[in-house]
């Protein structure tokens, strides 16, 4: 499993609204849900997309931590946040947990999608 936080640009439309901030960033190579990407609930009220949030009803998603678990309470179409990575955006569906230690989670899907490489040499 690789975990790296780094800072990463989110950019959200709401209506004519653009709301562009910095937030910090897990990047997860364990994490394998479908969407690729997490929000945290809080994260998502603080940049104003809690009201976007549709509803999701299943059971938690499973962390390094086997007590543990990620909450999932809702998915946000795609579309409504884009994701910047070294200069071009992404747009992502994503799901929004209850809690999470980080804003953002990236998951290998997403790494996969946006043809992103991990590599330990130097």
């Amino acid at each position: 499993m690789v975990e790296i936080c780094h800072s990463e640009e989110v950019s959200v439309k709401t209506g004519e609204i653009n709301i562009v901030c910095h937030a910090s960033a897990l990047i997860d190579t364990r994490q394998n849900i479908k969407e690729g990407v997490l929000f945290s609930l809080n994260f998502c009220q603080e940049i104003q997309i809690n009201q976007m949030i549709e509803p999701l009803w299943g059971s938690p998603l499973s962390t390094a931590n086997p007590d543990a678990g990620l909450k999932v309470v809702g998915r946000v179409k795609k579309g409504v946040v884009r994701l910047r990575l070294g200069g071009l955006f992404f747009a992502v569906q994503l799901l929004v947990a209850a809690t999470s230690s980080h804003h953002v989670n990236n998951g290998i899907d997403f790494l996969e999608m946006a043809k992103m490489r991990i590599d330990c040499y130097e």
